[in-house]
Order: C-alpha cells, then sequence, then structure tokens
C-alpha cells in the first residue's frame, strides 16, 4: 500500500480520505502503531445528495474492512433539519445490521 505522506509523531491512524473504497489491507497496521482508516463519502461526491454505492455492494466492502479490523468512516448528508438522507440512513442502517449477525 501506497502511504500519503509522513506520519506525525502523534499520529496513530493512516490519512484515508478518498473518493471510493478501493482497497482492502489484508492487516489493520500499515506500520506499528498506526493503523488502516478510510473516510468516503456515500454520495456521488462530497457533499453529495445521490449515492455513489449500491446498498448491498457497500455492505459487502464494509463487512471486508470490518473483518480485517480496519475503520471505515462515511460521510453522510442531511436536509436543512439535521436528518440523514433516507437512502444514506438506508445503507449505514444495512450496514448495521449485517455486522450485528
Amino acid at each position: 500500500m501506497e502511504k500519503f505522506g509522513p506520519i506525525p509523531p502523534y499520529g496513530d491512524y493512516s490519512s484515508g480520505e478518498k473518493r471510493t473504497v478501493d482497497e482492502f489491507p489484508k492487516n489493520r497496521w500499515i506500520e506499528d502503531g498506526v493503523q488502516w482508516f478510510l473516510f468516503t463519502y456515500l454520495g456521488e461526491k462530497w457533499g453529495g445528495k445521490g449515492p455513489q454505492f449500491e446498498t448491498d455492494s457497500l455492505v459487502s466492502m464494509a463487512k471486508k474492512i470490518i473483518e480485517n479490523e480496519e475503520v471505515l468512516c462515511l460521510e453522510v448528508v442531511t436536509d436543512s433539519k439535521g436528518n440523514i438522507l433516507p437512502h444514506h440512513l438506508n445503507q449505514i442502517s444495512a450496514i448495521g445490521q449485517k455486522l450485528s449477525r
């Protein structure tokens, strides 16, 4: 796996902001004391309201990441009242249901 740059002395995770989920390391640790971390969006872009992933595909990718004890962080978009958009909520709920089994 390619590094994004030097990890600060107090950093304990990789800088994993990416446009999509396109890598699955075999190990939680990318180097001693530094865990793999991926942050991406559920929309078609950062802050996007449309979907980037089919729900089944997202659930499968999330399961693979979590089973390797890695960290996946997903940006969700809210409406003007602060409610998570229904299709984003459905996707993160589907991940939660799959992982709770």
